[in-house]
């Protein structure tokens, strides 16, 4: 294979560029259409080769290193061309539950990336995900499972904004929070709901391990446990950050 050699003309590539141009011409400025799931390059290698990668990095690393660039080359185009189609600058865009993007174009999805040993993840997924983000003028990052050794990949690369956990039931706040703070990140996501905790005791606990910062979480409140109108929910929020801020 050869960068090339995807036909990206007759890909679910090209499909989502006609959707994305077909709902901009229905809805205008009405509502803001986005990405679909880019996936990330590593995730793109094991999609196309399969469990194999996983005893290709023993057994043949230039393989993967060749593997991993052609995935980072299709990532590239394949977002190049749907922010084009969807009406997206490069370095900014749009993402579920009203999220707006500057300074951060793309996403990029790494659950295959929990499988590697720490020492086979920095060798073979970091240098491309960096470039994958890079591209765009930065990005947020999600996985699955819990490995805290990938939080701490991604908050040393300067190219990621924010992390998502697919799995934030693994991970504790006041740990993770602090963190991400002092890299100068942001955690976009939630964190569950503890039982029989109350919604304002939910906002209090949450910006706690901030120390006060109005940064570094964007919380989205889970939906396991009822929640009030919008507008309430939201007031609510604003005076638990005034608090923590106190």
């Amino acid at each position: 294979m050869e960068p090339g050699d995807p036909d990206l003309e007759g890909s679910l590539v090209a499909r989502g560029c006609r959707f994305l141009e077909h709902f901009r011409g229905v809805l205008g400025a009405r509502l803001q259409v986005f990405l679909p799931d880019t996936q990330g390059p590593f995730d793109l290698a094991h999609q196309a080769r399969g469990h194999d990668l996983f005893t290709d990095l023993y057994d043949d690393p230039p393989f993967v290193h060749h593997l991993m660039g052609l995935a980072t080359h299709l990532y590239l185009e394949a977002t190049r061309r749907l922010k084009a189609a969807g009406g997206e600058p490069l370095d900014a865009g749009h993402h579920g539950g009203g999220l707006y993007m500057v300074r951060c174009g793309t996403r990029v999805c790494d659950d295959s990336g929990t499988i590697p040993s720490p020492w086979l993840y920095r060798q073979f997924v970091v240098p491309y995900h960096r470039q994958a983000l890079g591209a765009f003028g930065g990005g947020w990052v999600h996985w699955c499972g819990r490995r805290p050794e990938m939080l701490e990949a991604y908050l040393e690369m300067p190219e990621v904004r924010a992390v998502n956990f697919g799995n934030p039931e693994r991970y504790e706040p006041d740990q993770v929070l602090p963190a991400v703070l002092r890299a100068g990140k942001v955690y976009f996501g939630s964190f569950p709901r503890r039982p029989g905790e109350g919604l304002d005791a939910y906002f209090d606990r949450m910006p706690a391990p901030l120390g006060g910062e109005k940064c570094g979480l964007l919380l989205v409140a889970p939906r396991d446990q009822p929640l009030p109108a919008t507008d309430e929910a939201m007031a609510r929020w604003h005076e638990a950050q005034e608090r923590a801020a106190r």
